[in-house]
């Protein structure tokens, strides 16, 4: 396991006020996309799949960057398929 450490300014805005540290965790989502919900129980295959960023602490950081805040991330990143993909 490797730790991974982000400083981010995406826009500008709060950042001349704001400082953030997120600790939290770093994942990647797989979304499948299906040609209806799925009912209670029920299977589905799946037509295509996306590949994110997700998480819930990189989710945070990058919303408040996003905002304008100085934001730095710590969290730890797997050394598994998807690790070197976050």
């Amino acid at each position: 396991m490797r730790i991974f450490i982000w400083f981010g300014k995406l826009t500008q805005g709060l950042g001349n006020y704001m400082s953030i540290v997120v600790y939290g965790s770093i994942n990647t989502d797989l979304i499948a996309y299906t040609p209806k919900l799925p009912q209670r129980g029920e299977t589905l295959l799946g037509k295509s799949y996306l590949m994110a960023l997700g998480g819930k602490g990189a989710n945070q950081a990058v919303a408040a960057a996003k905002l304008g805040a100085n934001v730095s991330m710590v969290g730890h990143v797997g050394d598994d398929t998807f690790g070197p993909k976050c």
